[in-house]
């Protein structure tokens, strides 16, 4: 394996991410731990310090092998909140990932791990039918959702 890469899964690690699928590990990954992020990013730092090169940040590892810009990133509350919004909107997931720089993948698999989709629903329904069973699901959790006025 080349230096390279092996700096580009040791990135994706670092930032929570799979370094294949792009999936966000979850809360409890042991890739989610501080000292194994430090451990992960200073490993990067001596590779690419031995190799006399500047570190690259994951964007920039992003833009030259010619994926989105954020791929392998971790979420914001910020862009779950607007992938919700934007979802209840009528957007398609294909077009959430062109606004959020993110592959599809990286929005289906935002959606499975928030507990919105289920694997087989990805394979067995079309990109509509997904929208729709999306809408519903978080029109129900919304109604769900204890009111501040009955405090």
């Amino acid at each position: 394996m080349l230096e390279r890469e092996v700096v580009e899964v040791l990135s994706a690690l670092a930032s929570g991410a799979h370094p294949i699928t792009g999936e966000v590990f979850e809360e409890d990954s042991p890739y989610n731990h501080p000292t194994v992020i430090r451990a992960l990013f200073g490993s990067i730092e001596l590779i690419e310090s031995r190799s006399g090169r500047v570190k690259k940040t994951l964007e920039e590892i992003n833009r030259e092998q010619g994926r989105p810009l954020r791929s392998n990133m971790r979420w914001s509350e910020e862009e779950d909140r607007r992938l919700i919004e934007l979802l209840e909107e009528g957007v398609l997931t294909g077009e959430i990932a062109s606004r959020f720089d993110r592959t599809r993948g990286a929005i289906h698999s935002r959606l499975l791990s928030q507990g919105l989709l289920e694997r087989e629903e990805l394979l067995n329904h079309s990109e509509e039918e997904l929208l729709r069973l999306l809408r519903s699901r978080i029109s129900a959790r919304s109604d769900e959702a204890p009111s501040s006025e009955t405090a």
